[in-house]
């Protein structure tokens, strides 16, 4: 599995997905020296990082620590990580985001355990794991929060500042001290046990991640600001939607292009590029026709009931005449 940095998060969490994937726990898991589980020492003097440590203690087995210039102590591994360099990276793998990757390397894994049978052993891969698994540690009942934690206080601009990264929350929170949960792919961002932000985290310093759901509220209060809030600017809108803005009747169109986010916001993003697309091909420049579109994708049955009804007569009531009977 890939990971965006070597911080102490990522480091857990790999060990958690891991776990998770085998349904238990080895009973020892052998390191080198590195700074995310080693505080100072090597081999069997080394003095553990306290997150490190509460971290076994949670899933309970034993870390053993090689020697330094000891490559002999661990030379299955860089076998292995040699393996998969050769054999699931190559040729380089072409993703957009890290979990397609993730699932590239997690099908190349699973195809090597499923067909390989290594040279001299008697059992497949396949077969050598169902005989070792039965060997693990049962996985606790709670998995271990492999995050980094922070209390910190929104800022006037409804964010919140970590690592040289701002996170937005909804503004009515500005002023209050929230909890921030940084897992290696995720912020979290709770107030009171509640979660009110979530972002994929982000490494590159200096950067702001909006989520437009958060300062809605505030751009309805003020409209005329919409057009150069720096969170729209940022948002990579359609082309669809600055054509249909430009089109709207000026006195009107920062108004409406504020009820076409909310749009998006209670619909997704799809259904009113949809509606707009529609619209603007039968030159219908009006927010009401764009609403009236994307509600009809999800509530067609409520819209086809609007207008007259007739109820259907019965005429049974005829064929009775007919037969000679009485209509009661």
């Amino acid at each position: 599995m890939a990971f965006p940095s070597q911080r102490e998060e990522a480091f857990l969490e790999g060990h958690q997905r891991a776990f998770e994937y085998f349904q238990g726990v080895p009973q020892r898991i052998i390191y080198d020296n590195l700074k995310t589980a080693v505080k100072e020492g090597w081999g069997k003097q080394v003095k553990e990082q306290d997150r490190f440590r509460a971290f076994r203690a949670h899933y309970a087995y034993e870390a053993s620590f090689c020697n330094p210039g000891e490559g002999h102590e661990k030379g299955l591994i860089e076998n292995l990580v040699g393996y998969i360099r050769r054999n699931v990276l190559v040729p380089i793998p072409k993703v957009q985001t890290w979990e397609e990757l993730n699932q590239l390397l997690l099908r190349r894994c699973e195809h090597y355990r499923e067909n390989h049978h290594i040279r001299g052993r008697e059992l497949s891969v396949k077969e050598s794991f169902a005989f070792e698994q039965a060997s693990l540690t049962p996985l606790p009942i709670q998995p271990f929060e492999a995050v980094k934690m922070a209390d910190l206080k929104v800022d006037y601009f409804a964010t919140v500042s970590f690592e040289g990264c701002h996170y937005s929350v909804p503004v009515s929170y500005a002023g209050h001290t929230v909890t921030l949960k940084a897992s290696a792919f995720w912020v979290r961002i709770y107030y009171r046990g509640q979660e009110i932000a979530r972002h994929a985290r982000s490494y590159r310093k200096g950067k702001t991640c909006y989520t437009l759901a958060h300062y809605l509220p505030l751009l309805e209060q003020r409209p005329r600001a919409v057009r150069h809030a720096r969170l729209v600017q940022e948002a990579n809108l359609p082309e669809e939607f600055w054509r249909f803005y430009r089109n709207l009747k000026a006195h009107d169109a920062d108004r409406s292009l504020v009820r076409l986010l909310r749009l998006i916001v209670d619909h997704g993003l799809e259904p009113v590029q949809t509606a707009l697309h529609k619209a603007m091909s039968q030159g219908q420049y009006s927010l009401e026709v764009v609403e009236y579109y994307v509600t009809e994708r999800v509530q067609p049955k409520r819209l086809k009931a609007i207008g007259p009804q007739v109820k259907p007569i019965d005429l049974a009531c005829y064929d009775r005449l007919l037969r000679g009977g009485q209509v009661s």
